[in-house]
């Protein structure tokens, strides 16, 4: 059946690129905490340079999930794949836009030196980081299913 050795071997590069999004937000979501422990006046450029990346390669896999939907009449299993990859993305995404937002904050306190950090930042910045990391577990997990 050549069309599902087809469609087998799109949705491994769309898992591909559903593993280098996740790969590139969670770089976004260690430059935003370590920003917040440690803010650096350059903080804003490198969080734009990563959101930048992570927002052409949400695009590319958007187009190339819909083209798989609309020309290649994906059977349900399938079907059902490509539209959690999008959904997916979509999450993965916005962590990736927040950690831009917390980023630019952090560039925002190096500059002005406003507050001084709470001594439970660096506690809840561990806890952000597993839970992501855990997240990730469980995309690998079921991507092998």
């Amino acid at each position: 059946m050549p069309h599902q050795g087809f469609m087998d071997r799109r949705l491994g590069e769309v898992s591909g690129q559903i593993a280098d999004l996740v790969d590139l937000v969670g770089k976004a979501l260690d430059l935003a905490v370590d920003g917040l422990i440690t803010p650096r006046p350059e903080l804003g450029i490198e969080a734009r340079a990563i959101e930048d990346e992570v927002d052409r390669l949400d695009g590319a896999l958007e187009r190339d999930c819909q083209d798989l939907m609309a020309l290649r009449s994906p059977l349900a299993g399938d079907l059902m794949r490509l539209i959690t990859s999008m959904r997916l993305t979509l999450i993965i995404e916005d962590i990736g836009d927040q950690a831009e937002s917390i980023a630019r904050r952090g560039r925002y306190l190096a500059l002005h030196h406003l507050v001084e950090r709470p001594p439970e930042l660096l506690a809840l910045a561990e806890t952000v980081r597993r839970c992501f990391r855990r997240a990730v577990a469980l995309i690998d997990r079921a991507d092998q299913a």
